[in-house]
Formats: structure tokens, sequence, C-alpha cells
């Protein structure tokens, strides 16, 4: 059953995914180690891409014992509830679902003083469970849209903050992979273009600082849910 927020807004059949940079994201080889996490144990490595201009990171980090898989990627997968994940975004919406596909978007919060550096993303997603016919083994992974694509949607974002710069560019994917003999490992994939005046290196920089700690986050958070907490 779909779910459509906003009058009139279109509700396609299918996530739009650049398989071109997904193709690449998924890819077990070029992947550089860039640090090994130790607090937090999450292992950062990063890969330059031939489908964009950008690196791409990716984080590793095997469930703590202490957390339930299933609850993990419950609250990995449940949008609507991302703003009150760590503290970094200001909204988290789901525009529409249908089937496995849905459409999202999440504006940050604007650091202090510095209004004009606030971002927002609107994406198309896709989420695959039990890949391969392997239990608990799932997979979401997102890309943003195509210019002139959801304009109602990004018309209602720069009403409420109108100081706020869409990012160009970001592609990525969660993924949750059951171990034999028991846990899971959380791979988290990602490349991205923050817009606006920000220089490639600092960009850089940034999504190989933050990603463990997002990463964590999310951990922390399944932590404390309940693990019969509905999707």
């Amino acid at each position: 059953m779909g779910l459509l927020l906003g009058a009139g807004l279109a509700r396609p059949a299918a996530a739009g995914l650049d398989s071109a940079v997904h193709a690449e994201l998924r890819k077990a080889s070029g992947w550089a180690l860039r640090e090994q996490g130790d607090d937090p144990p999450v292992t950062v490595y990063a890969r330059a891409l031939s489908s964009l201009p950008h690196t791409a990171f990716k984080g590793v980090l095997k469930v703590p014992t202490d957390v339930d898989p299933a609850t993990l990627w419950r609250v990995i997968n449940r949008i609507d509830g991302h703003h009150a994940v760590g503290s970094a975004l200001a909204e988290s919406k789901t525009v529409w679902r249908k089937g496995s596909s849905s459409q999202f978007y999440q504006v940050m919060k604007p650091p202090p003083l510095v209004a004009s550096a606030q971002r927002f993303w609107i994406a198309d997603a896709l989420e695959e469970r039990d890949l391969g016919g392997q239990a608990g083994h799932h997979r979401r992974c997102w890309s943003v849209v195509r210019a002139g694509e959801a304009a109602e949607v990004r018309a209602g974002i720069l009403g409420r903050y109108p100081a706020a710069t869409e990012v160009p560019m970001s592609h990525g994917c969660w993924e949750l992979v059951p171990e034999a003999g028991g846990g899971a490992t959380l791979v988290y994939t990602t490349v991205s273009d923050p817009g606006g005046s920000v220089p490639d290196s600092v960009a850089r920089a940034l999504s190989a600082h933050t990603l463990p700690d997002n990463m964590m986050s999310f951990v922390r958070a399944a932590r404390a849910a309940a693990p019969s907490e509905p999707r």
C-alpha cells in the first residue's frame, strides 16, 4: 500500500537510483583503508569512482552483541524517525512509499550563526530484504532526485527553510549482513557533494570524519529501542 503525503505529488513505480554509481559502490574491490576505528569501532575505506569525480567512503562495523540486528534495521529503515537519531537533522520525512520503493527528504540543522550552511536533500530509495534468500540480509540504497523532479516537495522545504541549500549529489547504501554463527555486520557506503562553496577537499574530510559517528548514532538508537517497536 502506497503512502502519499501532500495532494498532487506523483508516485512513481520504482525508485530512480543511479545504477552506474551504485554498481561501483557495491564493488568489493578497490577500497583503500583510510582509518581503522577503535572508538568508535568503525573501519573506514575510500575509493575514487569512474562514474563521478568524487571520492566514495565505506564504513564497516560489527554490530555489538547487545544490539539486536533486526531492531537496528528497523531504526535505519524508519526514515520518519531519523531526526530523533543524533542531533544533525531538523526534519526527516517520507514523501511516498510504494512496495520497496520510496521517496524521502531530510533537512539538516544549520550550524550556529551560519544559516547559509544549512543543507537538505530529496532522494529516491529502494529497500531489498533477505537478499539472495538469506534471512536478515537487508539493503537500503538511495540517490538524490534529478533536477526538475519533486518540485512541490522542494518548494515546501524552501518555504520553511529559505536559506537552505539543496545537496546536488548524494548516493549511498545501508546494508546489514548476517554472520555465520550469529551476529551481523553493518556496512554504510556513500558519495556526496554538499554543494555551495564547500571545497571538495573539505567535503572529503568531513565525510570521512562524520561517517563513523553517523553509524554509531543508529547503533545507540537501536540499543535504546524496544525489540518489539514497529517498523
